[in-house]
């Protein structure tokens, strides 16, 4: 018997952080297949499988399986895998994967600006048309309620769909 560590590194004085393996143990005798690693599935049951190693390339975020050296010493690809987001960009400032603000932030307005659209082509603008056929017709009455009612929704929909703050406010100068 031997004893192997978490990063499957064969060790001599036996502590909490590795377990006891037969001597046949598959990552003692041989290193994983060009483009795979070794991956625990249970530590303490010396279970184990082999997994496909990926790099991640750093303008696009596509993974690429590792299928010659080349890979890990390519500058336009990392190791480090990417956040699930869109707007995760690669700083080489950073060597990390960071979150794009400024995108992330016009993404919101956005959506906020489509939202609003939506909600005054709905409810204000037909109340807001209404109000000026009324005025034509000379029910001035009638068009400056119907007014009324249609700058209450602009104010409505203004309120419960703000604009973001933006992450990167220019200071007055």
């Amino acid at each position: 018997m031997r004893l192997i560590d978490e990063k499957f590194c064969e060790r001599i004085v036996r502590d909490k952080n590795c377990v006891s393996v037969p001597d046949s143990f598959e990552p003692l005798i041989r290193p994983p297949k060009l483009g795979y690693q070794w991956l625990w599935t249970d530590f303490s049951k010396a279970q184990f499988i082999e997994v496909p190693v990926f790099v991640y390339h750093k303008a696009t975020k596509e993974p690429c399986q590792v299928l010659n050296l080349d890979y890990l010493n390519d500058p336009i690809y990392t190791e480090k895998a990417p956040e699930d987001s869109s707007w995760v960009v690669w700083s080489e400032i950073d060597n990390n994967w960071i979150i794009d603000q400024q995108a992330q932030f016009e993404a919101a307005v956005k959506a906020v600006n489509d939202i609003r659209r939506q909600k005054y082509a709905q409810l204000s603008d037909p109340l807001l048309s209404e109000s000026l056929m009324l005025r034509e017709l000379g029910e001035e009455v009638a068009a400056d309620a119907t007014k009324q009612q249609a700058l209450e929704w602009y104010e409505k929909i203004k309120l419960e769909h703000p604009w973001p703050e933006n992450p990167n406010p220019q200071s007055p100068e």
